[in-house]
């Protein structure tokens, strides 16, 4: 059978692909190497309550671990401030599992177990090889991850650099109903480190950074200090995750990247659940112009990287932050930290002028060093930014 829309791989991105794909009356097919949705996890579980309105989801309770109200930063000495914005930590799995029946409700076909190999064209159509066989489909939506099937064929001499994630399910643990992110260098290299609260007394207590081989080291290092080393644990898992950007070009004949195979992720938190699926709801609305004019070659797709150009943040600007961020001492970080308001929702223009005033009086040097780059960077990795 020959397909409207091949989508490679079964991660939020690319279910959410071919649901909005098959909800519009194409027809889909979904092809992913594993034999389970949902599975390996990789990621922190939590999505912001921003992110089911623009992507017109409702959250479930089937996959709803807990209700959060915003996220704690932590910094060198225990300094912290909290910036209040609505979300959920889910049940990755779930999540990923009711997307893909959400497509298969609307006629997508799934094809599991079964890993794409190469790419190609004949005959007016895109020609996967895959494992099992071949899938023949009109445009290709890559959502492969980092495993980079597009990026293989199409970009063979990018350079993409990945960052490592390292993730325990800790139990018998007290959390509150903030994500803690601490940006600690010591333990994460440009990095950071995280305690997502789910549900009865656990969490996921992870990091991602570049670690060289030594994430489970620094890991262990965080929760010895933390006091959480004996604490018990359920699992454990992780993964990389594309950390140079989006790759140069995501669009070609017949084929758009979306998600981490086209390199979408937020540099300060690595946050990349929220900007996979808005890629996904960008490359379908490019699909169905496609589809009208029988057109799928580079100039109309070309479209695509348009839009998401136009929406997501910029990702060199705030990359420029983080790469400031991490270029303070340990003391220099803490007193940034010192700077923000406790609240980071509620900056009155008295806070602003305060800092205003502190920077130019007291902490010149750090003015120096380009520390409004690092606020600049923090307040763009807001969900509104596509941050989470």
């Amino acid at each position: 059978m020959d397909y409207d829309l091949c989508v490679i791989g079964g991660g939020p991105g690319g279910n959410y692909a071919a649901y909005r794909a098959a909800s519009q009356g194409l027809k889909v097919v979904l092809v992913e190497e594993h034999h389970a949705i949902g599975e390996p996890l990789h990621c922190g579980e939590c999505l912001s309550a921003l992110a089911f309105q623009r992507l017109s989801l409702k959250p479930e309770d089937s996959f709803i671990e807990r209700n959060v109200k915003g996220i704690d930063i932590i910094m060198p000495g225990d300094v912290r401030f909290r910036t209040r914005e609505n979300g959920y930590v889910l049940d990755k799995v779930s999540f990923e599992r009711h997307l893909a029946e959400l497509a298969k409700t609307q006629g997508a076909t799934y094809r599991l177990g079964e890993r794409a190999l190469s790419f190609s064209s004949d005959a007016g159509l895109a020609i996967v090889k895959t494992s099992l066989g071949e899938v023949r489909a009109k445009v290709v939506v890559d959502a492969s991850g980092v495993s980079g099937f597009g990026i293989k064929h199409f970009l063979p001499n990018e350079k993409v650099i990945y960052a490592t994630g390292l993730q325990y399910r800790v139990d018998d643990i007290e959390t509150t109903d903030f994500l803690e992110f601490f940006i600690l260098p010591r333990y994460a290299p440009h990095g950071y480190l995280w305690i997502i609260p789910k549900k009865e007394r656990s969490a996921n207590i992870g990091l991602i950074a570049h670690t060289d081989g030594k994430a489970k080291q620094l890991l262990e290092e965080f929760m010895i200090n933390y006091r959480l080393a004996d604490k018990p644990r359920s699992r454990i898992f992780g993964g990389l995750e594309p950390a140079s950007g989006p790759v140069s070009k995501t669009y070609f004949n017949r084929m758009l990247l979306i998600g981490d195979a086209a390199g979408f992720t937020s540099p300060l938190f690595e946050g990349g659940t929220h900007l996979a699926m808005m890629s996904a709801k960008l490359a379908v609305e490019v699909v169905l112009k496609a589809l009208e004019r029988n057109d799928f070659s580079e100039k109309t797709l070309a479209e695509y990287q348009q839009m998401w150009k136009k929406e997501f943040p910029s990702y060199e600007t705030l990359l420029k932050g983080k790469e400031t961020l991490y270029s303070f001492t340990d003391e220099e970080l803490k007193r940034i930290g010192l700077l923000m308001p406790k609240d980071y929702e509620t900056i009155s223009l008295i806070d602003k002028i305060r800092i205003g005033l502190r920077l130019i009086t007291f902490d010149n040097d750090l003015l120096r060093k380009g520390v409004m780059e690092v606020f600049n960077s923090f307040a763009h990795s807001r969900a509104d930014h596509y941050g989470w």
